[in-house]
C-alpha cells in the first residue's frame, strides 16, 4: 500500500490566494497584427472554398471516365487535381508562417499571467476556492466517462490503459493524448463519413448508367475498400480510439501534491498543487454558439510560458457551468490526501491501495456505493438517485 510524501496535500490553503478577479493588467499583450489575423482568415476561408470545389470537380471527371486513367487525364476537370495539391500547398504555408509568428512572440516574451491571460472583454472570470466540499455525486455525473455502465467497464473500459484519454488511479490522475496515427485517422475518417454517406449512393447509380467496358472495375473496388474500409474500423475497432496511445500531457499525482506537465513525453514543469490557481471562464458568443466555457489551472507565484496551463477541460463531462465546477471539487477531493478517493469506477478497484480510502470504508457501512459487479439497472438506479438528491 502506497504511503504519502511530504508534500501531498493536506487540506491546508494556500499561502497567498487570489479570491477575487483583479482588474485586468495595464501591459498591452504581443499578438498577431490585425492585418495578418484578417489575412490568414480570408486565406483559410479561400483555401477551404479551392479544397471543397477541387474535390468535387476532380470527383466528376474521375467517375465520369468510369475511373479509366487515360480518359480521366483529357478530361478538362481532371486539372482540379492541381487546384488542390495548390491549396494543399498554401495551407502548409499559412500554418508555417502562422507558427514562426506564434513563436516569435513567445521568445519576444508574451507571458500568459493567469490574472489576464483568460481575460477578454466578454468573459466571466472566477478563480476558484481551495475548500474541499466532498460529494458522492461529481465524479458519477460530471467526469468524462464516469457515467459508463458497468457492463461497459467489465467488458471494455477496465482493460484500457485510458479512457478517452483518462488515467485514473490511486496515485495519479493524467491527460494522454492520442497518438499521432489515432489523430490522423480521426482526420481521415471525417473526410471518409461524406463519401460514404453522400458520393456512394450517387457512384453506385452513376455506375448502371455505363457501359460496362467503359468502367475500370479495379479502380472502382479500391475507391470502395478505401473509403468503406476506414469507416469500417472505426465501427470495427471502437476500443482503439478510446484508448489513447500518444504521451502524457499532464498529471496531478495524490500521493505527491506535485502537478506536472509534460512535452513529447519530456517532463517541462512540476510544482505543487497548492501552489496554483483554478480559473473557470465563461464567455458568450451567441447564435448557435451561446456559452463558451475553460477551466484552467496556472502557477500563481511567477509569469510562466505561453505553454505553462493545465487544462482540465478534457475531464468534464458536459458543457454544462455545473459540471465544470463540479469536476475542480472532484479534482480537490482526489489530491486531498485526508479524504478518500472519489466514487467512481476509475478508482473502485484501487481504493484497497490508497491508506486514507482503506481506513473510510472500514468505518463507513455503505462505501463503496459504485462497484463494477452491479448491474446496469443498480447503477441507473444511483445516478437517478443523485441526481434527485442534487
Amino acid at each position: 500500500m502506497q504511503t504519502y510524501a511530504q508534500s501531498a496535500w493536506r487540506g491546508e490553503k494556500p499561502f497567498s490566494c487570489e479570491f477575487a478577479v483583479q482588474a485586468p493588467h495595464d501591459e498591452q499583450l504581443p499578438v498577431p497584427g490585425k492585418a495578418w489575423r484578417v489575412s490568414k482568415t480570408l486565406l483559410m476561408f479561400v483555401i477551404t472554398a479551392a479544397l471543397i470545389a477541387s474535390i468535387i470537380l476532380f470527383g466528376m471527371a474521375a467517375f465520369g471516365s468510369g475511373l479509366r486513367p487515360s480518359v480521366m487525364i483529357n478530361d478538362p476537370l481532371f486539372s482540379a487535381v492541381y487546384v488542390f495539391l495548390a491549396a494543399i500547398a498554401i495551407l502548409h504555408f499559412v500554418l508555417w508562417i502562422d507558427e514562426k509568428k506564434q513563436k516569435r512572440l513567445q521568445a519576444e516574451g508574451f507571458r500568459r499571467r493567469a490574472s489576464h491571460r483568460l481575460k477578454s472583454g466578454a468573459a466571466r472570470l472566477n478563480i476558484l476556492d481551495f475548500e474541499c466540499r466532498p460529494s458522492p455525486r461529481s465524479a458519477l455525473t460530471a467526469f468524462r466517462g464516469g457515467d459508463a455502465k458497468p457492463s461497459r467497464w467489465r467488458r471494455y473500459i477496465g482493460g484500457y490503459s485510458n479512457f478517452q484519454g483518462v488515467a485514473w488511479n490511486e496515485e495519479e490522475l493524467a491527460y494522454v493524448s492520442p497518438s499521432s496515427f489515432q489523430g490522423n485517422m480521426l482526420g481521415v475518417q471525417l473526410l471518409c463519413w461524406p463519401i460514404v454517406l453522400l458520393a456512394w449512393p450517387l457512384v453506385i447509380v452513376h455506375l448502371f448508367g455505363l457501359d460496362a467496358s467503359n468502367v475500370n472495375v479495379i479502380g472502382y473496388v479500391v475507391f470502395f475498400m478505401l473509403s468503406g474500409g476506414v469507416i469500417a474500423h472505426q465501427l470495427i475497432f471502437k476500443g482503439y480510439y478510446q484508448d489513447h496511445g500518444g504521451s502524457k500531457e499532464f498529471t496531478l499525482n495524490r500521493r505527491t501534491g506535485l502537478v506536472t506537465l509534460y512535452e513529447n513525453g519530456e517532463e517541462v514543469f512540476c510544482h505543487r498543487f497548492i501552489d496554483f490557481n483554478c480559473y473557470f471562464k465563461q464567455e458568450y458568443y451567441g447564435g448557435r454558439t451561446g456559452w463558451v466555457r475553460s477551466l484552467h489551472m496556472a502557477y500563481r507565484n511567477e509569469d510562466y510560458s505561453y505553454g505553462h496551463v493545465v487544462d482540465l477541460a478534457p475531464f468534464v463531462a458536459s458543457t454544462s457551468a455545473r459540471a465544470y465546477l463540479e469536476v475542480w471539487e472532484i479534482i480537490k477531493c482526489y489530491m486531498n490526501v485526508t479524504l478518500p478517493l472519489p466514487e467512481t469506477l476509475y478508482l473502485e478497484s484501487r481504493r484497497s491501495r490508497d491508506p486514507t480510502t482503506v481506513a473510510y470504508d472500514l468505518e463507513s457501512k455503505n462505501s463503496p456505493i459504485v462497484t463494477s459487479k452491479m448491474s446496469d439497472r443498480e447503477f441507473h438506479s444511483l445516478l437517478y438517485a443523485i441526481d434527485d438528491a442534487g
